[in-house]
């Protein structure tokens, strides 16, 4: 028997067990992104490591959002030692941090405290209260 024996559309998904078509069932080309459901689309636990490379993604198909935040502060006696912090939000990722103080402020800290918050820690060192903040520098990835 060979597949010119076979009729046309005798073979449909209604006579195919589940996990019975392998890739190498499959000629090359095949799939085609026409031939992927809206609806019911490739999710990322579908992709195996690695099996998406720079060159098949389309030019202009993902975009950075990118976001600094500063964060209001607190506010920091004579003498007095203390932190602050300000936190990506939830799905953004974090790629960086700092700060902003008077200059009476030493700075000793100011560096990720975990993967989505930046930490900043100094102490007063003047005569009058001032204002130290922390800073995030944030991405996310969209499709356009």
């Amino acid at each position: 028997m060979s597949t010119s024996d076979i009729a046309t559309d005798a073979i449909t998904s209604t006579k195919i067990r589940t996990g019975e078509v392998r890739n190498s069932d499959l000629g090359t080309s095949a799939v085609t992104s026409s031939k992927i459901s809206d609806t019911a689309a490739v999710q990322s636990v579908d992709i195996v490591n690695g099996q998406v490379k720079t060159e098949d993604i389309a030019s202009g198909a993902i975009q950075l959002n990118y976001r600094l935040l500063i964060g209001g502060g607190v506010n920091v006696d004579p003498g007095e030692n203390k932190s602050t912090t300000i936190d990506c939000p939830a799905g953004e990722i974090m790629t960086g941090g700092g700060f902003s103080s008077e200059p009476q402020i030493r700075v000793f800290i100011s560096a990720p405290l975990d993967d989505n918050t930046w930490m900043v820690q100094g102490i007063n060192e003047g005569e009058l209260s001032a204002n130290l903040a922390a800073s995030v520098s944030c991405i996310d990835a969209t499709a356009p």
